[in-house]
C-alpha cells in the first residue's frame, strides 16, 4: 500500500545520507558540481559524471559500487533513459532517478515502467534532491 505522508514544515530538516555511493549524471558541468556539493552536504559519496559514456563505463567496471544513480534524461549521445536501462540490463536491482528541465513525453508514472523509481523535475532544490534520494534509498520493494 501506498503511504500518504503529511506536508513537512520547512523547517524540518532535510534527510541526510549515511555515506551511500551516488553516481551523478548530468551533461552540464556547473549541475553536477551543484549535485555533488548538496548530496555530500546531506552525507553522501558521490562520483560526478559529465558524460553518459563515461558514467555507463564506470558503472560496468562495477556495478555493484553504487547505491544509487541519479542521471539527467537530456545528454548528447545518450539519454538518461538509455543509460538506465544499460545499466538495468547489467544489474536489475540498481535504484535510478531521472531528472528532466522539460517533460513533455516523460511522467513519474512512465520513468517507472522504464525501471527508474522517480522523476526528479528541474530545477530542484536541495530540499527536493535530499528528500527524493532518501526516498529512493530507503523503499522497500513492494512484493509482487
Amino acid at each position: 500500500a501506498a503511504e500518504v505522508l503529511p506536508p513537512t514544515a520547512e523547517l524540518e530538516p532535510v534527510p541526510a545520507g549515511a555515506g551511500e555511493h551516488v553516481l551523478f549524471v548530468d551533461d552540464e558541468e556547473p549541475l553536477t558540481k551543484v549535485g555533488q556539493v548538496a548530496l555530500e552536504m546531506l552525507g553522501y559519496r558521490v562520483t560526478p559524471q559529465t558524460s553518459a559514456a563515461d558514467a555507463l563505463a564506470l558503472f560496468r567496471a562495477q556495478p555493484g559500487a553504487f547505491d544509487l544513480v541519479v542521471t539527467d534524461q537530456n545528454m548528447p549521445g545518450m539519454s538518461g533513459v538509455a543509460l538506465g536501462q544499460q545499466m538495468l540490463a547489467l544489474r536489475p536491482e540498481q535504484r535510478l532517478i531521472l531528472t528532466t528541465g522539460y517533460s513533455a513525453s516523460i511522467n513519474a508514472e512512465s520513468v517507472r515502467t522504464l525501471g527508474f523509481r522517480e522523476l526528479l523535475p528541474k530545477p530542484y532544490d536541495l530540499r527536493a534532491l535530499g528528500e527524493t534520494v532518501n526516498r529512493v534509498l530507503h523503499e522497500t520493494k513492494a512484493a509482487p
